[in-house]
């Protein structure tokens, strides 16, 4: 899931789309959070990145993203360092897509992360650089 985007085309490894999560996080950490302080218990970039990897395997609606989310938590909490065991709720994921974060300012920094050139180096799972042009 540590992923990398190429400069003309999607590049494929042994499973599947390569993207760069550490360079998706950092735009996705420019995103306005409209969200009061009180009572938040994630980190918007946070939210926004487990959608985005739910809609890349293909979940489209909050409850298919939340369930996704739930199934791959020990895996999310290990690669992106999570403090928090527990994925958001449902009713999380349905603010954020609904009132917190703009479709504007995301689809800008998508469109912005696929016209770089260089997303940096990519990891596997177990920590370790890939090997290879899989970006």
């Amino acid at each position: 899931m540590h992923y990398s985007a190429s400069r003309a085309k999607q590049d494929y490894g042994s499973t599947g789309v390569l993207y760069d999560l550490g360079s998706v996080s950092e735009g996705l950490s420019k995103i306005t959070d409209k969200r009061k302080a009180r009572g938040k218990l994630y980190r918007l970039e946070t939210i926004l990145m487990i959608i985005a990897l739910a809609k890349l395997s293909g979940e489209d609606k909050p409850t298919g993203i939340a369930e996704w989310g739930k199934h791959h938590g020990a895996e999310l909490v290990k690669l992106m360092q999570l403090k928090k065991p527990q994925m958001p709720s449902v009713n999380t994921y349905r603010r954020v897509l609904a009132d917190v974060a703009s479709q504007e300012e995301v689809e800008r920094m998508v469109g912005e992360y696929n016209q770089r050139g260089e997303h940096g180096e990519v990891y596997g799972l177990d920590g370790k650089a890939v090997q290879g042009d899989c970006i």
